[in-house]
C-alpha cells in the first residue's frame, strides 16, 4: 500500500489531472495552471523561484525567519538528520514551531519526517525510541487526515503531509509491539487514511494508495 509513495512524491503529474496530454486538455481562459507535486514540495522546502535579484530584500516576519532557518538546517545536511541532532530538532518542532503558524508548523514537521525517512538506520531507530518521535508522526498524520476529510481546498496540502508520513512509516523500524503501543496515536489515523483512500476515486487517493 505504501510501496510507491516515494515514486509518487517525485512525479510531476498534476495530482488531480487525468492522464491526458496537455495539448488535448481544454483550458479555460484566465484559469491558473494546474499545480504539480513538485510545486507543493517547492513550497514545503521554502523555494522562492520568482524573485527580483535587483529588488531590496524585504524584512521577513520573525516566524518566517525561524521557519527558513529550520528548513536550511535540514537541507544543509543533505535532507538527512543526524542522530546527535534528532532530539534538538524534535524539541524545536514541539516547543517553537507551533508559534510560527499552523501552515509553517505542519510543513516543517512534514519535511522533518521526510528527512528522517532518508536518514541512517541508527537515526531512524533513535526516532522510534524517542518519547516525542512517534508522537510527532501521529500528530502530522492526524492533521493530514483532517485536511483530506475536510474542505477540498485543503486536500493538496493535506496530501503532501500524508506522503511525508507514509514515507516515514515505510522507512522506520516499527515492530508489532511498537505499533500496538501507539495504536491510538498512529494506528487510528492510519486506518482513517486507509478508509478515505478506499472510498475516494481521485488521483490524490490513488497516489496515497
Amino acid at each position: 500500500m505504501t510501496s510507491n509513495i516515494e515514486e509518487a512524491a517525485a512525479s510531476k503529474r498534476p495530482l488531480e489531472a487525468e492522464d491526458v496530454p496537455d495539448a488535448k486538455r481544454p483550458r479555460l481562459e484566465g484559469a491558473e495552471p494546474e499545480r504539480t507535486q513538485d510545486d507543493d514540495f517547492d513550497e514545503l522546502l521554502g523555494s522562492d523561484a520568482d524573485f527580483d535579484l535587483l529588488a531590496a530584500p524585504a524584512a521577513l516576519p520573525v516566524e518566517e525567519t525561524a521557519r527558513k532557518d529550520f528548513v536550511e538546517r535540514l537541507l544543509s545536511g543533505g535532507s538527512r538528520v543526524e542522530e546527535d541532532e534528532l532530539e534538538e530538532l524534535l524539541a524545536v518542532l514541539h516547543d517553537k514551531a507551533p508559534s510560527w503558524g499552523a501552515v509553517r508548523h505542519w510543513r516543517c514537521a512534514a519535511l522533518f519526517l521526510a528527512c528522517v525517512a532518508r536518514s541512517s538506520r541508527t537515526c531512524r531507530a533513535a526516532f522510534v525510541a524517542s518519547t516525542s518521535g512517534l508522537h510527532l508522526l501521529g500528530q502530522v498524520l492526524r492533521e493530514a487526515v483532517a485536511g483530506l476529510e475536510g474542505d477540498a481546498k485543503q486536500r493538496q496540502e493535506a496530501g503532501m503531509l500524508a506522503l511525508a508520513c507514509l514515507a516515514a512509516l515505510k522507512a522506520l523500524p516499527l515492530g508489532r509491539a511498537t505499533l500496538w503501543e501507539h495504536r491510538q496515536a498512529i494506528g487510528k489515523p492510519f486506518d482513517q487514511l486507509h478508509r478515505w483512500c478506499g472510498r475516494e476515486r481521485s488521483a490524490l487517493a490513488a497516489e496515497l494508495r
